[in-house]
């Protein structure tokens, strides 16, 4: 190795290894933000299927949902209570739950955004 090429190795390790760290943060933001999607998607199925048996009890419902989500990695943040909706529709009444939380990033380049999930399942039992 020439003297005037000592360092060189160093140098590009310096410039280079921001990049790799963004890659590498970025890339668990991707699994986090999966991760916490479908947390949201069973919460809000778990929200719709409680809908669906005990069709008068919206708080309960909210709860329902809130309590499944309650288990997320901490990167949600849900400021609004779910949302419960009957629709009617050709076959019956069916019951709709939409979440809408924040996720937010470990990369400070991407900052935080919103999720939304909906579940709606038909209505049980006796009208």
């Amino acid at each position: 190795m020439k003297r005037s090429e000592r360092g060189s190795n160093l140098v590009e390790m310096a410039l280079i290894a921001p990049v790799l760290l963004i890659i590498l943060f970025g890339i668990a933001d991707v699994g986090r933000a999966f991760s916490g999607y479908i947390t949201m998607t069973n919460a809000v199925r778990e929200g719709a299927r409680y809908a669906a048996r005990h069709r008068q009890e919206t708080e309960n419902i909210q709860a329902k949902t809130l309590v499944e989500i309650g288990n997320a990695n901490g990167s949600l943040k849900c400021d609004s209570l779910p949302e419960v909706d009957t629709e009617a529709d050709g076959s019956g009444t069916a019951k709709r739950v939409t979440l809408t939380c924040t996720f937010s990033t470990i990369t400070p380049l991407i900052g935080a955004f919103p999720m939304t999930a909906t579940a709606a399942m038909k209505v049980e039992g006796p009208q």
